[in-house]
């Protein structure tokens, strides 16, 4: 996980790809906590949102809000990947 947000991070990745790849491996953890999987999933909503309301303004770049969001939102995942226990 934490290597396809440095991936998206360094603009190897989009944002729809980095959304789909996080939520494969999401899907796939199952000797994980509920608690963490559950906070992870709320950080993975947040990317999915602000995509969704992208493509639906037809915007082919993130506004200054949104990427924003996207970053703030790739921090939290971060710290939660710090904590994970697999």
């Amino acid at each position: 996980m934490k290597d396809h947000i440095i991936e998206f991070e360094e603009g190897k990745l989009g944002l729809d790809q980095l959304i789909n790849a996080l939520y494969g491996l999401l899907k796939s953890l199952q000797t994980t906590e509920e608690e963490w999987i559950d906070k992870f999933q709320s950080e993975w909503w947040t990317l999915e949102q602000v995509y969704a309301v992208a493509l639906d303004r037809k915007e082919t770049t993130l506004n200054s809000d949104s990427q924003n969001l996207v970053y703030e939102t790739l921090e939290n995942m971060k710290t939660l990947l710090k904590d994970l226990k697999i």
